[in-house]
């Protein structure tokens, strides 16, 4: 699976940053090169470091040179203070900044996995800068964000359901 974004206005990455650092999961997009891109702010926040500690940092040594991050599995990451972390993580190739990189999405080994419902997900919706809407087959509107009813001076209720 390949994730894109684009970056089209120079707003397209900023964009995706924002989002990344509101999410619940702990993120972080290696180039090919294994040089970290981006850290999301929930991960430096448990590992102990600002952004600027990681800028062009290679992933080995916050995991030591014989634990690659290549396979789905448990990997153990230092934090600032020189603890392990364990985390379990998912892998997927993304298009950051107009190089071919990775996301892992990571969670703590010892964490138990949370259930979100659909109060998690508006709130998250709701608060992204972004427009963000769902339509049926047949043009109606299922859902939409806060963002989307503003722009229309409208509430939710004024067009979830209708055709406009």
């Amino acid at each position: 699976m390949l994730l894109y974004y684009s970056d089209r206005g120079g707003r397209g990455i900023g964009d995706m940053e924002l989002i990344f650092n509101n999410m619940d999961d702990n993120l972080l997009i290696v180039c090919e090169e294994n040089i970290i891109q981006f850290c999301n702010n929930k991960l430096l926040n448990k590992l102990m470091y600002n952004a600027e500690d990681l800028n062009g940092f290679n992933i080995s040594k916050l995991t030591g040179e014989n634990n690659k991050l290549n396979q789905d599995k448990i990997v153990s990451i230092y934090n600032k203070k020189g603890k392990i972390i364990n985390f379990t993580y998912k892998i997927f190739d993304i298009n950051w900044r107009d190089k071919v990189a990775k996301i892992y999405i990571l969670h703590e080994h010892n964490d138990s996995v949370k259930q979100y419902n659909m109060e998690d997900l508006e709130l998250i919706l709701d608060g992204i800068p972004l427009l963000v809407w769902i339509k049926d087959l047949e043009g109606k509107y299922m859902y939409i964000n806060q963002g989307y009813a503003d722009k229309f001076n409208l509430t939710k209720d004024d067009i979830i359901g209708k055709k406009i």
